[in-house]
């Protein structure tokens, strides 16, 4: 591409874009700090200002956390030179610095990893000019400007995107191997090399189209490849990539053994363990595919990238097979792993970029022959409409990228979530949070921390009289958004609904899924002190009857017949007995209020009512519940404020299609909290409903001393009979010893039974055969039974 005149500016305009898109936002959530990867970096480099300059920490290299170190080193000498005083007192007040206003220490070392992504755009322009001239140089460093990865990485202290610049200027004096095959090629090639491995393990690979240069040199120049001295530039790239790891790295062989423990898990990590929480059902290839080059390359020029890939591939040349090896073998090898992130294919976006408009470019031409385009059409002239075009597809990636950079001037919803916790929530305070929450102050607050909160138990943080959790969806969402492969932790996530009070919750303006490690959604739960804190715990005893019958296609009849006896003593109070029903998209179909009045502890309530509601389809959800006001209440809420607690009544599909049919659905929800002269502690819920014709059952044991104690419980049990008490059926919930000692299982433990048929009405009972405290070791004994206390026109049909 010839056209010299605008070219002369196209450095300077992608310099200027390139300084004003890293720059903007790289002060986001100063004066904390949110990315975890940055304080493991930041405290790296702090470390060596101490006088210990061995990382202890090889999962990633250490030239950057040096060369960070290094940056703050002379920070401190000017400060200090200057006579400024205050950190720059002395080497230990600066560090301390750190601790109290870490701002300015962030934003140096932000700023060397963005004058670097700076250098990295300017380097893949220079080798897009090398390839195929500067119109294409231009549009490839145009991309990789709007790339939103590549952006949003270059706003952090993290050695990613510094990594990706020394990549693309090893590729370039590849690429000189190939044309020229001097020494100093091969030089600087493996010294650039050796700086992307021991920043971020990034450079090995290169020897793919090292190899491809070096030989491909050797054929056009008409040397014999056989001769080996002709081999000795290979020699040499390899003496300087390892001497340069050296250097940037020397700890990885002053310690070898902590550098190759670390390696070796860092390799594990990537091919069979996989990122904490992180799905493995999706093939990472396909995770690429669908996520990867748009985060990397953009959402339309991903296209292009594949489009460049098949021209490139149709009729390769030496060239084009030189530039593809590396990109696409190590996306091979990538697909293969266990760790994916969108962030893992930065090192190989410059890459794909350039193929991408070297595609488009031929794409471009072959579009001008194919529709005969009149020959007067200049060079100059194409090449300004290929860029008007390419600005154009570039739109999606121009607005994310912005939007993107805005939120990050906007206050963070963490940080939001701080300012409202320490406004309402009084001192002293028991709270449990987890990874990517608000930095609460661990003096003004009693802190319960876990990396994820399902790791520490809702039980067991009841017992431990925790007042509120913290919860954050860059954590929780890793597994309810896949609860098949981890049904345990997403249960957890999901029963805080249900088990916990939602008080709160911050969102941000913009959610995407991949914007990660930013705005998170932060909810926050008020867990109640009484002995079960899910609904209906403020009762000792629950039992309701629920009839639906489909009185034509728009309407619903609901009965609804309840005896409960609430707790003698509570801290909560509790009003608006209710029933709701949610469609599949969260929207409201009803709310009835079935008992509009406060409920005073130990009282008994007993009640028979009817509603009619709107038809209800397959795919809807019913909930059973109450408003709750906690009598400590926060500092600034108002003290009428009640809160919804709630339970989700499941259903199977089956029961849908009797509805739809006009046959009444008859539900039997009863809870018993299981207490009595042996040390009984536990609760239980049972749920049964009638499908045609026959029974199901759905029953739990939970919480209290069987879950985190010393109780146990042998073989509880639920018995069904007849009113006369004749032809009992007696159903084991989990058989052998259930609690919390050595020889027993862990509570809470499930069933889901069909009955079959049975004589309607019936009398339902709860017991066990054997029931042990350690504490009463001497009242220890069995077997036990309760008869359920059932709704009031229970033996009415």
């Amino acid at each position: 591409m010839k056209g010299k005149e605008p070219e002369k500016f196209f450095p300077w305009i992608i310099l200027f874009l390139a300084f004003i898109i890293r720059f903007w936002g790289i002060n986001f959530s100063l004066p904390f700090i949110y990315h975890v990867d940055e304080e493991r970096f930041a405290q790296i480099a702090l470390n060596y200002l101490r006088g210990d300059l061995n990382p202890h920490f090889f999962h990633v290299p250490s030239l950057y956390t040096y060369s960070v170190a290094g940056l703050w080193k002379l920070y401190y000498f000017l400060g200090h030179s200057l006579g400024l005083g205050g950190k720059f007192a002395s080497r230990q007040a600066f560090i301390d610095g750190f601790g109290r206003n870490p701002t300015v220490y962030l934003l140096l070392g932000r700023s060397l990893t963005v004058i670097l992504s700076v250098a990295t755009i300017l380097a893949l322009y220079f080798l897009g000019k090398y390839l195929a001239g500067a119109w294409i140089g231009f549009l490839a460093a145009l991309a990789l400007i709007f790339s939103p990865e590549h952006n949003k990485i270059s706003h952090y202290l993290v050695p990613d995107s510094p990594m990706v610049l020394f990549l693309v200027l090893s590729y370039y004096y590849i690429f000189k191997i190939y044309k020229e095959g001097r020494i100093k090629h091969y030089l600087l090639s493996g010294l650039f090399a050796g700086l992307a491995f021991t920043t971020k393990y990034g450079g090995h690979f290169l020897v793919i189209p090292l190899f491809l240069a070096h030989f491909f040199h050797l054929q056009e120049s008409r040397k014999k490849w056989w001769d080996l001295s002709r081999h000795f530039p290979i020699f040499l790239w390899g003496i300087t990539f390892l001497l340069i790891f050296f250097l940037g790295t020397p700890y990885a062989f002053l310690d070898y053994q902590t550098f190759w423990r670390d390696f070796r898990w860092q390799s594990s990590h990537l091919f069979s363990l996989g990122h904490f929480g992180s799905s493995t059902s999706q093939p990472a290839w396909l995770f690429y595919l669908q996520y990867g080059f748009a985060e990397n390359a953009g959402f339309l020029l991903q296209f292009l990238v594949y489009a460049g890939i098949i021209f490139l591939l149709l009729k390769p040349a030496k060239r084009d097979l030189i530039l593809l090896s590396f990109p696409l073998i190590l996306f091979i090898i990538m697909g293969f792993w266990k760790t994916r992130a969108t962030r893992y294919l930065l090192n190989l976006a410059p890459f794909f970029i350039l193929i991408g408009v070297m595609g488009y470019d031929r794409l471009f031409q072959f579009s001008i022959r194919l529709f005969k385009l009149p020959h007067y059409i200049h060079r100059p002239g194409i090449q300004k409409s290929m860029t008007c075009i390419f600005l154009v597809l570039l739109l999606p990636s121009i607005w994310k990228v912005a939007r993107f950079n805005f939120s990050l001037t906007q206050e963070d919803t963490r940080t939001v979530a701080k300012h409202w916790i320490e406004a309402n929530i009084p001192p002293g305070t028991r709270i449990a949070l987890e990874s990517y929450c608000p930095q609460i102050s661990r003096k003004r607050y009693r802190v319960t921390y876990r990396h994820a909160l399902y790791q520490a138990d809702l039980d067991w943080l009841a017992r431990r009289r925790i007042d509120y959790l913290i919860v954050s969806d860059i954590m929780s969402a890793r597994f309810t958004r896949f609860p098949r492969e981890f049904p345990e932790e997403a249960e957890f996530y999901q029963s805080l609904e249900e088990k916990a009070v939602l008080v709160k919750t911050f969102e941000p303006s913009w959610n995407e899924y991949l914007i990660d490690l930013h705005n998170p959604t932060i909810k926050i739960y008020r867990l109640s002190r009484r002995p079960d804190p899910a609904f209906p715990g403020f009762f000792s005893s629950y039992s309701q009857k629920m009839r639906l019958k489909a009185n034509s296609e728009q309407k619903w009849e609901i009965l609804i017949s309840f005896k409960a006896k609430a707790l003698n003593q509570s801290e909560e109070l509790i009003k608006n007995l209710y029933i709701r029903g949610v469609d599949k998209k969260g929207r409201e179909i009803f709310f009835w209020s079935f008992y509009p009045g406060e409920v005073k502890p130990g009282e008994e309530l007993v009640l028979v009512s009817s509603e009619i509601i709107p038809a209800l389809k397959p795919g809807d959800n019913l909930y059973l519940g109450y408003e709750i006001r906690f009598l400590r209440q926060p500092l600034l809420q108002s003290p009428e404020s009640f809160f919804r607690q709630e339970m989700k009544l499941v259903l199977n599909d089956d029961d849908w299609t009797d509805w739809t049919h006009h046959q009444p659905l008859e539900l039997l929800f009863v809870y018993q909290m299981m207490a009595g002269e042996r040390g009984e502690d536990y609760f239980q819920k049972i749920f049964l409903w009638k499908q045609q014709k026959e029974w199901q059952l759905r029953a739990t044991i939970y919480g209290g001393e069987t879950r985190w104690g010393n109780d146990e419980v042998l073989n509880p049990w639920i018995e069904i009979g007849d009113p006369q008490g004749l032809g009992k059926q007696k159903i084991i919930l989990f058989s052998g010893w259930l609690g919390s000692t050595e020889r027993a299982i862990r509570a809470p433990v499930k069933i889901e039974k069909k009955l079959g048929a049975i004589p309607y009405p019936f009398s339902l009972s709860l017991g066990y055969d054997f029931y042990q405290d350690a504490d009463l070791a001497e009242k220890a004994g069995g077997p036990w039974a309760r008869p359920v206390e059932l709704p009031p026109d229970w033996n009415s049909n």
